[in-house]
């Protein structure tokens, strides 16, 4: 079962919702299949939008390793107050164990203000390894 995991940073709110895909996946090959899905809720005063994302991605087998890149999914979403963004994604694994997490940086519209926000960290782990 995965276990959805909040962060919230200077008002605005992310929300992870990772899930194990065993039609996508091969644990005889190594390869576990997540997807996950991303919710940002601006509840600060002022407009942002997205700029980049920074992910940290741990696998037992594979390790640390970094992405990083423009906005998210070819987006770059700008957010009202009270607006709502969400977009699904992705994350292979070479073992049944593994974690995300990172942050995003955001600028205010209004002050021109860059600020990161936080995302959550959230296990990836296949049904059944602590079973």
């Amino acid at each position: 079962m995965s276990i959805i995991k909040t962060a919230i940073t200077q008002g605005v709110k992310v929300t992870a919702y990772p899930k194990y895909i065993p039609d996508e996946s091969k644990p005889l090959e190594g390869r576990f299949f997540h997807a996950y899905r991303i919710t940002i809720q601006n509840n600060s005063a002022n407009t942002i939008q997205l700029l980049k994302r920074h992910w940290n991605i741990y696998d037992t087998i594979g390790g640390m390793r970094s992405i990083q890149g423009e906005g998210v999914v070819g987006e770059t979403p700008v957010l009202k107050k009270g607006d709502t963004y969400s977009y699904t994604s992705c994350c292979p694994l070479s073992s049944s164990i593994g974690y995300m997490d990172g942050f995003f940086q955001f600028v205010d519209l209004q002050t021109e203000n860059q600020f990161t926000v936080k995302i959550p960290h959230f296990d990836l782990l296949m049904p059944g390894v602590f079973n």
